[in-house]
């Protein structure tokens, strides 16, 4: 599932969200939001793509289904760093929470739902690269060489 400013709105946010779209913002600046989104979100795919076992979506937008409450989390805790506003004990502690399920899911420890429209695994991109030359057989040796 693609994680997106409607997402974050009914994760009850949207005071957060404006605040990070026009505080302490230059002339002419880009809203945050969405480079925050994505930020976030690459780091959950960065987690996930750890595990040879997982596979990512093809969607760089999409992460498991079961992840939404952990990219929300660490969004949030984007958000107010992005407007300096200080985050309270809980959320730090579900951030704590969230990064160290990232780790599970990274370590393979934690299983997450596998993609519909996957990309290629690591294997299937080396073999459709071609095959890899294989270094021969050494002709000089510590033995061969010994005494000379």
């Amino acid at each position: 599932m693609p994680i997106t400013i409607a997402t974050l709105y009914e994760a009850k946010v949207a005071k957060l969200i404006d605040a990070a779209n026009s505080r302490a913002k230059a002339a002419g600046q880009a809203d945050r939001v969405p480079g925050i989104i994505q930020g976030r979100i690459d780091h959950i795919r960065r987690k996930i793509a750890s595990c040879k076992r997982n596979r990512l979506d093809a969607d760089v937008t999409a992460i498991p289904t079961g992840l939404k409450d952990i990219a929300v989390t660490l969004i949030i805790e984007k958000l107010k760093i992005s407007i300096e506003q200080e985050l309270s004990t809980d959320e730090r502690a579900a951030v704590s929470r969230a990064e160290t399920d990232l780790n599970r899911i990274a370590s393979g420890d934690d299983v997450v739902e596998q993609p519909d429209d996957p990309l290629p695994s690591y294997e299937e991109m080396q073999v459709s690269q071609g095959v890899t030359a294989k270094a021969g057989q050494r002709r000089a040796t510590r033995e061969k060489m010994e005494g000379l």
